[in-house]
């Protein structure tokens, strides 16, 4: 199996990208860090990414076990390790991981158990309904889903050009074709119930779908 800090640090760079595609503004520059200098940032277990996007702040934690991170103690735990980092207000952090507004994380983590000799995703389900808290499997995630010659382009479209849909096609919101919530592409945008996506294939093809809150059937 490839050394996992090496899968780390792919998920890093996708991470990344995937912040970029969701029209995060900041200095990729500034993070587009090489290996050597990312296993001396991963050791120290969690990345603090200056991001605008609605005015949040993200901090990405790569964590190597396989915890619930749906307990009390793991979020105090992490909110600590934030703390210690920012040189923000303690009280505001506080106060904004509380409310789960300007404050994202993004927790990846080892999901392989070398008991079973197999990957879990069950960490990853119970985050999809939070706004502040993503949870991704650094094996999924050092993977750019994105990538791929086949797949169609996806398009998170405002409220004027959903506005614009329902006027244009004469249709509604009932009428148009699903995306579930935790649909990986749209765990990667980050859709939430409501929004609306362009699909174009690569064929030329345009399709609609919008997110609503139904999970698709994924293996424990």
């Amino acid at each position: 199996m490839e050394n996992i800090t090496k899968i780390y640090y792919k998920s890093w760079i996708n991470c990344l990208q995937m912040l970029k595609d969701r029209k995060y503004s900041a200095n990729y520059n500034k993070y587009s860090i090489n290996y050597d200098e990312f296993k001396l940032l991963y050791d120290k277990d969690i990345m603090f990414f200056e991001a605008m996007n609605n005015h949040e702040q993200v901090y990405i934690k790569f964590s190597q076990s396989s915890k619930s991170f749906s307990s009390a103690h793991q979020k105090i735990e992490i909110l600590n390790s934030i703390l210690k980092q920012s040189s923000k207000s303690k009280l505001g952090d506080l106060i904004k991981f509380m409310n789960g507004e300007k404050l994202r994380i993004i927790i990846i983590y080892n999901s392989y158990n070398v008991k079973n000799d197999k990957f879990d995703n069950k960490f990853e389900k119970f985050s999809v309904d939070l706004e502040y808290l993503e949870v991704f499997q650094v094996h999924k995630m050092s993977i750019n889903i994105i990538n791929y010659i086949y797949q169609p382009k996806y398009i998170l479209l405002n409220n004027e050009q959903i506005k614009l849909l329902y006027k244009t096609y004469d249709t509604s919101y009932i009428l148009i074709g699903s995306i579930c919530i935790n649909d990986p592409i749209n765990r990667y945008y980050n859709g939430r119930k409501g929004n609306v996506y362009k699909i174009i294939r690569p064929e030329g093809n345009i399709y609609f779908r919008k997110v609503i809150l139904k999970k698709m059937n994924m293996k424990k």
